[in-house]
């Protein structure tokens, strides 16, 4: 169910930026990404965090104001990035 639903709010971004490559590219990417949020929501406290931060993305969308949800879509990613580090699923190439 937090798939799916995550899913659906990623192309709702996607579809909000009106930027049609960036909804091709969710479009054509969307099994992959299915499988990243698979192995990342069974990481421990996942789920609330990407909540929240989802809501502040949301919320500065709603709002017209593209650098908070910029701040705040790249805040997630980071997490989700650093979390993947973590489990061992990416390597630093530091």
């Amino acid at each position: 169910a937090f798939t799916a639903a995550d899913l659906r709010f990623h192309y709702g971004v996607a579809r909000a930026s009106h930027n049609d490559l960036l909804a091709q590219f969710y479009q054509v990417s969307r099994s992959l990404l299915s499988e990243v949020i698979e192995k990342v929501v069974s990481l421990r406290g996942i789920k609330e965090e990407a909540l929240r931060l989802q809501w502040e993305t949301y919320e500065a969308i709603a709002m017209h104001d593209p650098e908070r949800a910029g701040a705040a879509a790249s805040a997630q990613l980071q997490q989700v990035l650093d979390l993947l580090k973590r489990a061992g699923y990416v390597r630093s190439l530091d």
